[in-house]
């Protein structure tokens, strides 16, 4: 493992604990009630399942503590085929205990083990921000080209940590791989978040 890699390993299993913890507390709030500390995260997720199609497959790259596939367990009625991956070890045996019904593996963003055109939808919510990180910069674009290999529809990549930096940067990459959309999800203040969605 290199030493980029090792920084971001061990960063995120140091996170795991606090980010599992915030997340499992913040879901069992909302599920039924929307407060207002948690409604973004809610309402982001329900401008994702806008792009997600009832009985299309979800590959969630970057799924850490499962957030997406709660929302999709408990608030949407769309029958939705859902795999979550991560690089940390720790999320996904977390998840794998709370949630065993659903599929959760260990994978990197940038060489997935999935086949070609096998996943309808591959989603990147806020993982981007990490490989696109100034200080020890991964290959992002590496992760973009994997998204866009194994997706047969489209992917959908939301950003929120430093859009002006990286939105362009995103933008020109995609630009002759798939037909983008992008939404200002500007409506939620505490973090503005953008969402980019690539057309096959």
């Amino acid at each position: 493992m290199s030493k980029e890699n090792e920084y971001y390993y061990d960063y995120w299993q140091n996170q795991f604990r606090e980010h599992d913890n915030y997340m499992i507390s913040n879901h069992a709030d909302f599920v039924g009630s929307v407060p207002n500390d948690t409604k973004e995260f809610y309402l982001i997720r329900e401008h994702i399942l806008e792009f997600i199609n009832n009985n299309d497959s979800v590959l969630d790259v970057g799924c850490a503590s499962g957030g997406t596939y709660l929302h999709i367990k408990d608030f949407s009625f769309k029958k939705i085929k859902y795999k979550g991956i991560d690089y940390v070890e720790n999320f996904i045996e977390s998840c794998k205990k709370r949630h065993p019904e659903a599929n959760w593996e260990v994978s990197d963003a940038r060489d997935l083990k999935e086949d070609d055109k096998s996943w309808d939808v591959v989603l990147l919510y806020d993982t981007l921000d990490y490989l696109m990180n100034p200080d020890r910069p991964l290959k992002w674009k590496k992760a973009i080209d994997e998204a866009v290999r194994v997706a047969k529809k489209r992917i959908i990549i939301v950003i929120w940590s430093d859009i002006k930096r990286d939105a362009p940067r995103i933008r020109r990459y995609l630009k002759n791989k798939v037909k983008l959309k992008e939404i200002e999800l500007n409506s939620l203040p505490k973090s503005p978040h953008l969402m980019l969605i690539g057309e096959k």
